[in-house]
């Protein structure tokens, strides 16, 4: 995946379709607090997939724009396929021609075990967003 922008990718459908100000992330911060992780796995390449890990304020803010409803009144499974859905665009924009399989969402409290990952991250970026930070990491 040389030459992916990651980043280009991010901000465009994060400013563009969500209306978000998105900015690269100086590090990848520790977990902290209820964190939505949603994993989309690309058909026509088995092992790739796209991984968000964003802070729960953040992705029911996400959601509310993506459906135009105030975040309050988003429950959680709209909040888990709006974060799918962005996760799915964004396989969709870096890798062309390649569909995304139904996201996998889990929602991970402080100390809880995180799903298990991809053996292999090709990237990893973190993002600042509205005062919090979610990070997006490509694997196989």
């Amino acid at each position: 995946m040389k030459g992916v922008d990651l980043t280009g990718a991010i901000r465009s459908i994060w400013e563009s379709r969500l209306g978000f100000d998105v900015r690269r992330a100086a590090e990848i911060p520790d977990v902290q607090g209820r964190t939505l992780m949603v994993v989309v796995r690309m058909e026509g390449m088995p092992r790739s997939a796209v991984i968000f890990e964003c802070p729960a304020p953040l992705a029911r803010r996400m959601a509310g724009r993506l459906r135009g409803r105030p975040s309050h009144a988003i429950e959680i499974e709209d909040v888990e396929e709006a974060l799918g859905e962005i996760a799915a665009l964004t396989g969709a924009s870096l890798m062309p021609g390649l569909r995304a399989e139904r996201p996998v969402a889990a929602i991970v409290d402080d100390g809880e075990d995180r799903p298990r990952r991809p053996k292999r991250e090709l990237r990893r970026e973190a993002f600042a967003c509205e005062g919090q930070v979610f990070v997006v990491t490509l694997a196989s």
